[in-house]
């Protein structure tokens, strides 16, 4: 298997011009027609006026593909969704329909009626976020996008382009504050359905395949059981086991490490780091990582894999 050596890999990355990196990539969009460069280069575009026309273009060009659509509507969220080229609305209404089992979408439709003062509207998606089955923002499925288009079109080895596609996907997570301060302004209100977001942190709590989106249903959950006195339910981690002392300056070196190695292993294959994403979307990141970490250690042990990180 080959060597995959993190220290070229850092030297490489960090004599990039992002600059003319991105200029580049716009300017294949644009030659290409490609939606899915567009999608990418939006990713990439530091004017938010090149982001919004770019995240435009990729709607417009594969307006059925939930993965374009949920950078489109991400890249016109807050301020830049009143820009004329935004079709917010739109675009997550799309969503809605071609992804109709995913609670993150509704969850976002609901945030965007609320928004707007169409409570009718935000509760019926709140209800429908409530009931999905699943829960995500496209975050593996980011992964690959930028993967393969780096790879294809730009020209970028494959560590190198996997390592961008993890970098702007954690960029278009969803803005969970917006959702905190909806349901804050629900229960203020006293609403009647004020009740269906603690059915919705529970739900999603069960169901994220994200650990991030996980965890944030873990906290809403613990604040709102404490605030009302009740017991905790029994799969629900308790404050008191997730505090912890300040690491020391070597524990820090130590995880660091650990970090850039697991990060070696996932970019020394592409089938390593298409196990790992698959694995997200079936278990969940925790048990993807622990089922990656296991297998590298089992080929490090029987000579199949050898550790360039240092």
């Amino acid at each position: 298997m080959p060597d995959y050596d993190d220290t070229v890999m850092t030297a490489r990355l960090e004599k990039i011009d992002y600059p003319q990196f991105t200029a580049e990539l716009i300017e294949l969009a644009t030659a290409s027609g490609d939606a899915s460069v567009a999608a990418v280069a939006g990713l990439f575009a530091r004017q938010p006026q090149e982001s919004v026309l770019l995240a435009s273009q990729a709607a417009t060009r594969l307006p059925d593909d939930p993965t374009v659509l949920w950078i489109a509507t991400q890249l016109c969220a807050g301020d830049r969704a009143r820009d004329a080229q935004c079709q917010l609305a739109e675009w997550q209404s799309r969503l809605t329909r071609l992804d109709a089992d995913n609670a993150t979408v509704w969850m976002e439709s609901a945030v965007t009626a609320w928004s707007n003062g169409d409570r009718l509207h935000a509760r019926a998606a709140l209800e429908q976020a409530v009931a999905a089955p699943h829960s995500h923002s496209y975050f593996t499925q980011k992964i690959r996008l930028v993967t393969r288009v780096l790879t294809g079109h730009d020209g970028a080895d494959f560590a190198e382009a996997a390592s961008h596609g993890f970098g702007v996907a954690a960029s278009t997570l969803p803005n969970y504050s917006n959702w905190l301060r909806m349901c804050r302004e629900v229960e203020s209100e006293g609403l009647n359905w004020a009740s269906r977001c603690t059915d919705f942190w529970q739900a999603e709590y069960r169901r994220a395949t994200e650990k991030l989106s996980q965890m944030l249903a873990a906290e809403q959950l613990r604040n709102i059981f404490e605030r009302q006195g009740l017991v905790l339910p029994d799969d629900l981690p308790r404050r008191e086991s997730l505090t912890y002392d300040e690491p020391s300056r070597a524990s820090q070196d130590a995880l660091l490490l650990e970090e850039r190695r697991f990060g070696g292993y996932l970019f020394a294959n592409p089938d390593h780091l298409e196990q790992f994403l698959s694995l997200i979307e079936a278990e969940g990141e925790d048990a993807a990582r622990q089922t990656l970490l296991q297998q590298r250690q089992s080929m490090l042990e029987e000579g199949r894999y050898r550790e360039c990180v240092k």
